[in-house]
């Protein structure tokens, strides 16, 4: 969803644990078989509740979030200064767009992403009002391009195939997984088929910058049967999504995945007045504390999610 960055890029923006190189089956000439991709594993650290990983760029070790919602990468001004980043032109961009740089050879573990553009932004600040854990910028799903990256919560790994020529198979029971934009005018997110609430389907975005489980967004209400529910006055308060937002807070039955539980009786969320919306685009949002008891991959190559 929309979180600290929304306001200005809402646009259309360690011990090494290798898993080694096992051979690449072709089956056809436009997939490959999942279990034999070639993979690395990082330590997936655990920065203020959300998902972060160390790595280096230009030999300075850095700590980063891996957000999945977002399509633009950020870094820390002061770092990117420091490191003297190159400059990326903006033709036509507003005044108050924050620079753009353009960052070589960000290594995690011994995998080295190809050029990343970023946003330069006052980290420190955001960090200082809680508006940001405390890392030096986030990787986007971008940065992931043509990659299966799996979030291994259970064994604190994030997984990071090799680019892919070919979309993997569907390991298993899959969801769908789409580019949709964040409302009628915001970045394109990572949506996802094959999640549940109550046993009824939701499509939901994948937001790995966002610690609740599942937000469900005001035009699905009716839809999940979930009047009653959405008039609770319980709250939560969530520090890095909107820049510090309200969620009022309830309890569901079940969330799940395919036909696997999730959780049950967990908390659910509703959008308090200040929480962006994606104009009925997508049900909901779902987060760390749903995801984190398995290993969730999202295939940004062959565009399916599944569980393991």
């Amino acid at each position: 969803m929309a979180k600290f960055r929304a306001p200005i890029l809402n646009k259309g923006a360690v011990l090494l644990s290798k898993l080694g190189w096992i051979a690449v089956l072709v089956v056809t000439a436009s997939s490959v078989l999942m279990a034999e991709v070639p993979q690395t594993a990082v330590p997936l650290l655990d920065c203020d509740g959300l998902p972060c990983v160390e790595a280096t760029i230009g030999g300075k070790t850095v700590r980063l979030g891996i957000d999945t919602g977002d399509e633009a990468s950020v870094i820390d001004g002061k770092l990117a200064a420091d490191l003297k980043l190159a400059e990326l032109a903006q033709e036509g961009a507003p005044a108050s767009t924050p620079k753009a740089v353009k960052i070589e050879g960000i290594k995690l573990g011994d995998v080295e992403l190809p050029m990343q553009e970023a946003y330069a932004l006052d980290i420190a600040r955001y960090v200082q009002n809680k508006q940001m854990p405390p890392i030096d910028g986030t990787l986007a799903y971008t940065a992931f391009k043509d990659r299966v990256l799996t979030f291994d919560w259970p064994h604190h790994l994030l997984k990071i195939s090799a680019p892919l020529s070919a979309s993997p198979e569907c390991p298993g029971k899959c969801g769908e997984l789409s580019l949709i934009t964040f409302g009628k005018k915001g970045p394109h997110i990572v949506v996802a088929t094959g999640f549940t609430l109550n046993g009824k389907p939701v499509t939901a975005q994948i937001d790995s910058m966002y610690s609740g489980t599942m937000l469900i967004y005001p035009t699905s209400v009716e839809k999940l049967g979930l009047e009653k529910d959405a008039k609770t006055e319980s709250k939560r308060f969530f520090n890095y999504t909107d820049g510090g937002v309200d969620m009022m807070e309830a309890s569901a039955v079940s969330e799940g995945f395919e036909s696997d539980l999730l959780a049950k009786n967990p908390h659910l969320y509703f959008a308090g007045p200040k929480v962006h919306l994606p104009d009925g685009l997508f049900d909901a949002t779902v987060g760390v504390e749903l995801m984190q008891g398995s290993a969730f991959s999202l295939d940004l190559k062959g565009m399916k999610i599944w569980k393991s």
